[in-house]
C-alpha cells in the first residue's frame, strides 16, 4: 500500500529576524525635528555594513512604522543583533538620538508589512 504524498504548503514558510527600532520621545518632537530625526536615522541604519550586506543578497526588509522602523533578515539571528550593535556605536556620536532597540522572531509566510504589523500588534 502507497502512502499519500504529503500537502505543500500553500504559502512559502520563511523565519524572519526582526530588529524593531524607535525614537524615544518621538511624539513629543516639533514635526520637523520628527522629519530630521528619522532622516538622520534612517542613515545611520543604511550605513551599516550588515543593513548594506542583506539588502545587497535581497534578504532584507525595511517597513517605516512612523517613530522608527522594522528591520527584517532573513538568513540568521546574528544578522539582526550585529546591525543592532553597529547601529548603538554610531548612536555614541549622535547623542540626541534616543531610540529603544527590540528582536523578535516572526513566522513570514506573508508580506513583509504583514509580519511586522502582527509582530508590533503582538508585543503589545
Amino acid at each position: 500500500m502507497q502512502m499519500p504524498a504529503e500537502p505543500e504548503p500553500d504559502l512559502p514558510f520563511e523565519i524572519a529576524h526582526l530588529l524593531l527600532i524607535d525614537v524615544v520621545g518621538y511624539s513629543k518632537l516639533l514635526v520637523n525635528e520628527q522629519i530630521e530625526m528619522l532622516r538622520k536615522l534612517n542613515q545611520i541604519v543604511r550605513g551599516t555594513e550588515s543593513f548594506r550586506a542583506a539588502e545587497a543578497s535581497g534578504k532584507l526588509n525595511r517597513v517605516p512604522t512612523g517613530d522608527g522602523m522594522a528591520l527584517l533578515f532573513f538568513r540568521s539571528l546574528e544578522e539582526p543583533v550585529r546591525c543592532a550593535l553597529e547601529i548603538s556605536r554610531t548612536l555614541q556620536d549622535h547623542p540626541h538620538i534616543k531610540v529603544r532597540m527590540e528582536f523578535t522572531v516572526a513566522q513570514s509566510t506573508e508580506s513583509p508589512m504583514w509580519t511586522t504589523k502582527r509582530t508590533l500588534r503582538d508585543r503589545e
